[in-house]
């Protein structure tokens, strides 16, 4: 018997199609229902098919995911209706198989780079997706899966591309809640498989990766630790769009910090609430306050602001908190110079962990590397100076900071920044303070893309110098993105600590996250450990 549908106009049938998969209760399921019409007979398969109607695809693909200002989706990106079409299907595929738990598919690498394009391109909608269909713990099974095959593989710390594109979607979607909900059995386990990987000295190296290519095509390293990933949907010159990956070196280290954090820290009772000064040396110490701001430190998750699937979408789009080294490092944006001066500059506090291992650039890959022994308060008040000279003109810069900042003869407590004015040893230089736009203040606009050099300096403020004590930072804000600062203390009587590197950087701008070390040379041996800072607002900016 003939089904009155297919009497239908096809206009009218590719409606009713439309709004079987677009109502509220059926945008975040699988399209079920989509499905069982088209196997309502072979006439209104052959009418309502993707070859036969992407432009149908199309808008349904429009009308349930976000079509985010990164990617593919730009606004220098038009794709047709059969592109759409394409990646409409490809991410349904995915979810379907995420709800699944297959984890032995042949798409899998394909899979992970879709669920990376789904939430960098996301204003909250393809969030809601992920999480509908429970991707969260899917990664996280996977990313154990991963670094146990990792493990057996590898004798050093190398990671190939896929467990870094694993590391990243885990550490994009995990939410406090999603920590919290994991068995103290499993939560140790799973540090002892990212310890090796957060101790080694080298970054992670990860493989240039094009999904068009043949799959006996040979990948070669890259030096600088990103994976590309060319969308499957190159073969239009319209998407012909690479997406980077950051070194997972971050992610890594913000998953350590997420599961440390999941055990409670005891403060001890003998503290007092007041302070006191130490009658031997004159100095004050930390109180029972200090102690539980520093345990009550939480590192910021990405997927902490992400909305369950029966919320609206949030007031800010998550796509723009990404950094743009997850895009295309071609676009202007992508400089540095261009997006962070406004994050970094402010109040930087969080905690900072010591190993109990030395430095070994050969370190093994082992899950019994021990875990870091003691965590203590950081703090670091940042500003930024740009240099503008033009190549010829780099005779005001001084010598002395001229090189890598860990090569630098200069100490962080011969800078001085009285009256915004960079000066180095008493020497004037031609730095200059950054300002933002947005307080009010900045007089002449800069360029700061064209900036030939930036400088990081900061200080600890000083309740943190009464409890804790206080340093000194200063280094380099590096084009990439990535911060390398010395720290030395601001008292002679703690110049026993010496001098330390921190290297590291600031992600989805809530987040700065790196490694130390107590030596200046990378080979030589010293300790070492991980740091992690979260942006504080002031009374001041706040009422900004």
């Amino acid at each position: 018997m003939t089904s009155y549908l297919e009497l239908v106009p096809r206009d009218i049938l590719e409606y009713i199609a439309f709004l079987v998969v677009s109502t509220p209760e059926t945008l975040f399921r699988p399209p079920q229902e989509l499905l069982n019409l088209l196997l309502t007979s072979s006439t209104l398969y052959y009418s309502l098919c993707t070859s036969s109607a992407p432009h149908l695809y199309a808008r349904i693909f429009r009308s349930t995911f976000d079509l985010g200002q990164n990617g593919i989706y730009s606004t220098e990106n038009r794709l047709t209706d059969s592109e759409l079409t394409l990646d409409c299907v490809s991410r349904h595929g995915m979810l379907r198989r995420v709800r699944r738990r297959d984890f032995s598919n042949k798409m899998m690498f394909e899979d992970l780079c879709v669920a990376m394009r789904i939430i960098i391109e996301s204003a909250g909608v393809n969030e809601a997706h992920l999480r509908s269909a429970g991707f969260s713990d899917f990664i996280f099974t996977y990313a154990r899966r991963c670094l146990n095959k990792q493990q057996l593989a590898c004798t050093r710390t190398n990671l190939d591309c896929e467990t870094s594109l694993v590391l990243w979607l885990l550490a994009l979607t995990w939410s406090r809640d999603d920590v919290s909900e994991i068995t103290p059995e499993l939560r140790e386990h799973f540090l002892s498989l990212l310890r090796p990987f957060v101790l080694g000295v080298s970054r992670f190296v990860v493989k240039s990766v094009s999904l068009n290519v043949p799959a006996n095509y040979n990948f070669q390293d890259v030096r600088e630790s990103k994976l590309f990933v060319r969308n499957r949907l190159s073969h239009s010159p319209k998407a012909d769009c690479d997406m980077s990956i950051p070194s997972a070196t971050s992610a890594a280290i913000i998953l350590y910090f997420a599961l440390q954090e999941a055990s409670a820290i005891k403060v001890t009772p003998r503290l007092l609430f007041g302070r006191i000064i130490d009658q031997r040396d004159g100095r004050e110490g930390p109180t029972m306050e200090d102690y539980c701001r520093m345990t009550n430190y939480q590192t910021p998750l990405f997927g902490d602001d992400c909305p369950a699937p029966e919320t609206a979408k949030p007031k800010l789009s998550n796509s723009i908190r990404h950094d743009p080294q997850f895009f295309n490092p071609k676009l202007p944006g992508s400089n540095a110079y261009c997006y962070l001066p406004d994050i970094i500059t402010g109040l930087w506090e969080g905690v900072y962990m010591v190993s109990c291992t030395h430095m070994d650039k050969e370190a093994p890959f082992s899950p019994s590397v021990p875990d870091f022994i003691c965590k203590k308060s950081m703090q670091c008040s940042l500003a930024l100076f740009f240099y503008f000279g033009t190549p010829d003109s780099d005779i005001l810069v001084p010598r002395s900071i001229g090189d890598e900042v860990s090569q630098w003869t200069a100490m962080p407590r011969d800078f001085s920044t009285e009256l915004d004015c960079l000066t180095v040893s008493g020497r004037k230089t031609p730095y200059e303070k950054f300002v933002s736009s947005a307080s009010g203040k900045c007089q002449v606009f800069r360029n700061y893309s064209q900036a030939l050099d930036c400088l990081v300096i900061g200080q600890t403020a000083q309740d943190h110098d009464r409890a804790w004590g206080g340093f000194n930072f200063a280094g380099r804000l590096k084009r990439n993105g990535t911060i390398v600062m010395k720290r030395e203390p601001k008292n002679s009587s703690d110049a026993s600590l010496g001098t330390w590197i921190f290297e590291g950087n600031v992600r989805y701008g809530s987040v700065f996250a790196g490694k130390w070390r107590s030596n200046i040379r990378r080979s030589a041996s010293g300790i070492n450990g991980l740091f992690s800072l979260e942006k504080t607002v002031t009374p001041s900016q706040d009422e900004g």
